[in-house]
């Protein structure tokens, strides 16, 4: 079974588009399990970071040792 949040779920959950989810995944920033194609799922810990704080915060937090 998959688990997480699809990559529309995510952008919903920040209004951002799901264009923008899916080009910061491609370059690593957010960190996402991929199922095949059309089927990447973003961990709930990952969400919860980028709701308390944002990009910016997923990044400084994965510099200085964070693991979703």
């Amino acid at each position: 079974m998959k688990t997480g949040y699809s990559i529309a779920q995510v952008a919903n959950a920040l209004g951002v588009s799901s264009q923008t989810i899916r080009r910061r995944v491609k370059e690593g920033i957010i960190p996402a399990k991929s199922y095949g194609p059309g089927c990447t799922r973003i961990s709930r810990d990952t969400l919860k970071t980028l709701k308390e704080h944002g990009l910016q915060g997923l990044q400084a937090a994965q510099t200085y040792g964070y693991r979703s």
